[in-house]
């Protein structure tokens, strides 16, 4: 089970990773785009859409961020991983990504198993 709990944190690392580069995306394209085209075509919605789109960049980026810091703790088994780790899996699947709900299933059978428990007790 070790090893499951390792590799929990590396698929952590590198999906919220990911998603970390596409909130980055998201929240800073829509500003370089939706301002200089509300101005030439003179319409609010652009400035509008560019907002909810670089809103909703923010918030993959605050869902993704402690996802990348969690896996970093579950590498090293630090005590509370576990306990962050249910978490950000619950997070994962609310997300509705394909890749994020596989991960927090995946992580939700690893991190609920008894074995897993034990181990993360003896580092207490």
């Amino acid at each position: 089970m070790l090893t499951h709990i390792r590799v929990l944190g590396y698929l952590h690392i590198l999906i919220h990773s990911l998603l970390i580069i596409a909130g980055i995306f998201l929240t800073v394209t829509p500003a370089l785009l939706a301002v200089p085209l509300s101005m030439y075509f003179h319409l609010q919605s652009f400035a509008w859409l560019g907002f909810l789109i670089s809103a909703f960049g923010i918030l993959i980026l605050a869902i993704s961020l402690p996802g990348a810091l969690v896996g970093l703790s579950l590498i090293n088994l630090k005590p509370r991983a576990r306990t962050y780790g249910i978490a950000i899996s619950i997070l994962d699947i609310i997300m509705l990504n394909p890749a994020s709900i596989a991960l927090g299933a995946y992580g939700l059978f690893v991190l609920l198993n008894p074995e897993t428990e034990r181990i993360f007790q003896g580092l207490a």
